[in-house]
C-alpha cells in the first residue's frame, strides 16, 4: 500500500466530507475510500 496515495486520499476526503455534510454525502465519502482501499490492496 503507497502510504504517500493513502494520506492525499485522506486529506481528498476529509476536505469532501467538510462539503457533503448529509448522510448521504457521508455514505458515499465511506464508498469512495473503500473502492480506494480495495484498488491500492488489489495493486
Amino acid at each position: 500500500m503507497n502510504v504517500n496515495n493513502t494520506n492525499a486520499a485522506d486529506r481528498f476526503l476529509f476536505n469532501y466530507s467538510l462539503n457533503c455534510l448529509s448522510f448521504q454525502g457521508h455514505s458515499r465519502m465511506l464508498h469512495i475510500r473503500a473502492q480506494l482501499l480495495y484498488t491500492d490492496f488489489a495493486i
